[in-house]
């Protein structure tokens, strides 16, 4: 029989499994239209079947986009790590995420301006945000369909770590929406008991999200990897004594990294500039992480007016 336009819009386009959040039951959906694949996202209905989301793809390219994303928002245990791993980097590669951070007494601070500026962020081409605090990662996931790195800032009593230092504070962010949980990987005496690899093991068994290491070196970065975490990032460059104290980013340790490292490397910590950015990704870099550049307004003027002072 001939196939015909209607025959075509009548017929499915893929099926898609996948768990639904309310009740917890693995399903398999049939995808009938175009118009299904919208519905779906409306759904509580969360995918982990890497292939049939990137089969979308030829039919459907903003419903392929909304889908990966779906992916990557509370992923159930069922998914693979690696493919989670590699559902995020395809999403991030080779384009910037923004760290939607304010501290307390800041002019910022709280999580519904954290959540619009997420918003902006998404709008200006944003491929995911980094946050901080489980209220902040919670309204931004609200906001945005953008995968989100969380982390917990806290100050614990004789330990310099402060980027997601416990398990806990793991467990929080995973259950606020993160997919992935950036962590403190340096060499510091850290509050949990145990190697990194067991925090990371621990975090991985209990939350199913990524593990994102924050490192200040390269032997911290080859450390985290062999740790088994799945991400790692500059971050922490600048801020132990142990690393370079720069006032630009740390562009020689991407460039080690970049070359030794099997996982994903993100570039982190004192990025300004496009061109600086543009450098970090030509060395290596998956993505590079943005900041006080972007989201720190009181930051940008201090620049601005220290660079008019010196005219």
């Amino acid at each position: 029989m001939e196939e015909t336009q209607s025959t075509r819009r009548n017929s499915p386009i893929l099926k898609i499994t996948g768990i639904t959040q309310i009740p917890q039951i693995t399903t398999e959906k049939s995808v009938e239209s175009v118009d299904d694949l919208h519905g779906l996202q409306r759904t509580k209905f969360r995918l982990f079947d890497v292939s049939s989301v990137l089969s979308v793809s030829p039919r459907c390219a903003r419903c392929n986009e909304r889908l990966d994303q779906s992916l990557m928002d509370k992923p159930s245990i069922d998914i693979p790590r690696q493919q989670r791993v590699a559902a995020f980097t395809a999403q991030v590669a080779g384009g910037l995420i923004v760290s939607c951070q304010a501290l307390p007494g800041e002019p910022l601070f709280g999580a519904e301006i954290m959540a619009r500026l997420a918003v902006a962020a998404a709008g200006g081409g944003a491929r995911a945000i980094r946050a901080n605090t489980p209220v902040d990662i919670r309204a931004i996931h609200a906001a945005v369909a953008l995968p989100i790195i969380g982390l917990y800032k806290a100050d614990i009593p004789g330990y310099p770590v402060y980027i997601t230092p416990t398990l806990d504070h793991a467990r929080q962010v995973a259950a606020a929406g993160a997919a992935i949980i950036a962590i403190d990987a340096t060499a510091r005496p850290r509050p949990h008991l145990g190697s990194l690899t067991d925090f990371i093991t621990a975090i991985h068994a209990e939350t199913a999200c990524l593990v994102l290491a924050d490192v200040a070196t390269h032997d911290e970065g080859l450390a985290a990897e062999a740790a088994g975490a799945d991400l790692v990032s500059t971050t922490m460059s600048g801020y132990t004594d142990d690393s370079p104290q720069q006032p630009g980013p740390d562009l020689a340790l991407v460039r080690t990294l970049a070359a030794r490292l099997q996982v994903p490397l993100l570039a982190e910590g004192r990025y300004r500039t496009p061109e600086e950015a543009r450098q970090a990704l030509e060395l290596g870099a998956t993505a590079v992480v943005v900041g006080g550049a972007i989201t720190r307004p009181q930051q940008i003027t201090r620049w601005f007016v220290d660079g008019l002072r010196k005219a």
